[in-house]
């Protein structure tokens, strides 16, 4: 796991996001916060993009002993919510719901 998480923090710090939150066995990450960049969403896709190509090298080094799945969400939020959220001193928290 530590493998992972390296590659995981070391692609999000590649695209200038921050990682905000450890989830068991995943991350979330922001990009254009605390610092906003014009730029956001697309360095948080190229991020993941980059995520998938080293964790299929990883995949594929580990094929013997393990098999790794990853999954991986891109969301939109206001930098209204985030700043009321550092204001506050709250943790941001993207909730997500279906009907």
């Amino acid at each position: 796991m530590d493998q992972v998480y390296e590659i995981l923090i070391h692609k999000v710090h590649d695209y200038e996001g921050t990682v905000n939150e450890f989830t068991g066995d995943g991350i979330m990450a922001l990009f254009g916060a605390p610092i906003a960049l014009e730029d956001a969403p697309q360095r948080a896709i190229r991020s993941a993009y980059a995520i998938h190509r080293e964790m299929t090298k990883l995949s594929e080094k580990l094929k013997q002993k393990k098999k790794i799945s990853l999954r991986s969400k891109c969301e939109s939020a206001s930098t209204l919510d985030l700043w009321l959220s550092a204001l506050c001193g709250i943790p941001y928290k993207r909730i997500t719901g279906r009907a």
